[in-house]
């Protein structure tokens, strides 16, 4: 019920009338129907002339003003919301934006500035990205390795002598392997020996070759071994004969010219 209408309905109970709907609309009420069909049966001369004033009062006071006025009102604000609404998809268009964007969600979580705004900041810890990058490809690169069944701390390419970094010694002491490869010698260098590997066993597997000397190890560095010749062509038909031998199935021999 709208404010006319209540204030009709209250002028009615104050009068004392008895009003009852009924079928036909009063001839004085054509401006009161079109807000809330009121239909009412007029009982006394007075009552009618209430209503007639009432009539009177809504077609030239400021009561049918203020109704087209409030409607007015919602319908510019309505228009002021929809015109704000394009006004952004325009701006977003134009900036290029919408044809990157699928979908525009709320933040999970509140942005620095505006948490530093609102005093709720709390530092976090910045994101290690690359370091995690780089551990997660050396430990791709180690399984690989170790599927292949050799073993990562001496994962130099056959022929070739793996860099320092990859070499661990303890204490930090200089290596005496080479970093570049050596050019074809008398001395052959062998990497990726089991740590049981003793020089009898060694000597053993190279003796069998014309021009053996000697096995050399060292007891601080495990898994690696030196092995001379008489000259570079015996040693490099041992290197060939023996090369990526296993001593065990997971330890396959990496064999190179060592430098001297």
């Amino acid at each position: 019920m709208n404010s006319v209408t209540g204030h009709l309905w209250s002028f009615v109970r104050k009068s004392g009338h008895t009003v009852e709907p009924i079928n036909s609309v009063h001839p004085l009420l054509p401006q009161l129907q079109q807000y809330r069909g009121i239909r009412v049966k007029v009982l006394n001369g007075n009552l009618e002339q209430a209503l007639a004033l009432m009539q009177r009062k809504m077609q030239s006071s400021g009561i049918e003003r203020m109704i087209k006025q409030e409607q007015r009102f919602h319908i510019k604000n309505s228009e002021k919301r929809v015109l704000a609404r394009k006004n952004l998809e325009r701006r977003l268009r134009s900036e290029d934006l919408a044809r990157k964007l699928k979908a525009i969600q709320y933040a999970k979580t509140k942005s620095d500035v505006i948490a530093k705004a609102d005093g709720s900041f709390v530092p976090r810890e910045r994101r290690k990205r690359h370091d995690d990058k780089g551990k997660k490809r050396k430990d791709q690169h180690d399984a690989n390795l170790a599927g292949l069944g050799i073993n990562p701390a001496y994962a130099g390419a056959y022929g070739a002598t793996p860099a320092l970094s990859q070499i661990p010694y303890p204490g930090g002491a200089k290596s005496l392997v080479p970093e570049a490869p050596a050019p074809p010698n008398n001395i052959l260098f062998i990497q990726n020996l089991p740590n049981e590997t003793t020089p009898m066993m060694l000597q053993m597997l190279f003796l069998q070759y014309p021009g053996f000397k000697e096995v050399r190890m060292v007891e601080t560095k495990p898994g690696i071994a030196f092995v001379e010749y008489g000259d570079e062509m015996q040693s490099t038909v041992a290197m060939q004969a023996l090369q990526s031998f296993k001593i065990t199935p997971q330890n396959p021999m990496l064999i190179t010219y060592a430098k001297k």
